[in-house]
């Protein structure tokens, strides 16, 4: 698939953490029944609750928002110009998770049985799940265009990127990808706003890097053409110390085609039992924040003690 809209942008923040900022600003009403899902990205929020539960990955990416009647300007938009500028973000949006088929049912499973409940309640876009060596991923494949009729959607992950084999760091590397979806994207504009910071510099790079004398520049970019920005991405990740996911959530406009998508990256945050140990740890090490949730670190290079900086110096911000 390619984007092909005119005269359209899309913002991206590509940054790395187990929250979310400035899509999901107001509030989420809190349900007393825990199968409810009621948000403004729904399948965002179930794939991290599937996510924490399994500990595997899952990454996600919204549509291209157009249609008005299924979105409402967003908190504060009268700062961002909404008409012009991504101030309206999608409406609440409500389903009941079913039952699981099995305890022992597995992740893509599971997963596609959610995805079935959500396309049969609701009227938003269509998803799909991929498969790659780094886990899951959940892909729109149909959303609705400024008329309200599904369309084909129009991912900008789907583009294929010219990344030029260089040594940069992790962070750097990132932030190439950035650069390469701009190019790959007419119009696309990027925003790096890291999310997780530490007393001692990039905690992205001390989280990739599987041995402090690893934690130094690398050779790494696409060396065929017709890459995609997806499998450009998973291939850089795939080379990391630590289990990283992405999440990408967008904003839109009702006079234009501008979006505005904010992406992170992050490790796996594992949900805690009531002894508040790691449901699903597996192997790696943890970071405990602030707030008492779990990173999992350091878990794909067996053992290893990471490029990572002293104890206790990790802190991640609080969604805002």
């Amino acid at each position: 698939m390619s984007y092909t809209g005119d005269r359209s942008s899309i913002r991206l923040l590509l940054g790395y953490a187990s929250c979310l900022l400035a899509t999901s600003v107001q509030a989420q009403p809190v349900s007393a029944d825990p199968s409810l899902i009621r948000a403004l990205h729904p399948i965002s929020e179930a794939a991290d609750r599937l996510r924490k539960s399994y500990g595997m990955v899952i990454t996600y990416e919204d549509p291209l928002w157009e249609w008005p009647g299924e979105l409402v300007p967003a908190l504060g938009s009268s700062k961002v110009a909404p008409d012009t500028k991504g101030g309206w973000t999608p409406d609440w949006v409500s389903f009941t998770l079913p039952g699981a088929a099995s305890s022992t049912q597995d992740l893509s499973a599971r997963l596609a049985q959610v995805l079935a409940a959500y396309h049969q309640q609701t009227g938003g876009p269509r998803f799909q799940i991929l498969t790659s060596k780094l886990g899951l991923h959940i892909i729109p494949v149909q959303a609705r265009d400024r008329d309200g009729r599904l369309a084909p959607a129009q991912n900008p992950l789907d583009k294929a990127v010219v990344i030029p084999q260089q040594e940069r760091t992790a962070y750097q590397h990132l932030t190439a990808m950035g650069a390469a979806l701009e190019a790959a994207n007419d119009g696309l504009k990027l925003s790096i706003g890291p999310l997780v910071t530490d007393l001692r510099g990039n905690s992205f790079n001390f989280m990739f890097a599987p041995t402090l004398s690893d934690n130094r520049p690398f050779v790494w970019g696409t060396a065929a053409s017709g890459v995609t920005a997806r499998n450009a991405l998973i291939d850089l990740l795939d080379r990391s110390a630590t289990t990283f996911y992405w999440d990408m959530k967008c904003r839109g406009t009702l006079t234009d085609r501008y979006n505005v998508c904010h992406m992170y990256v992050a490790p796996l945050e594992l949900a805690t039992g009531t002894d508040g140990k790691a449901v699903n740890p597996g192997g790696g090490h943890f970071e405990k924040l602030t707030d008492g949730r779990q990173l999992r670190t350091y878990d794909r290079c067996g053992g290893c003690e990471g490029g990572r900086p002293p104890v206790g110096t990790v802190r991640q911000r609080q969604p805002k």
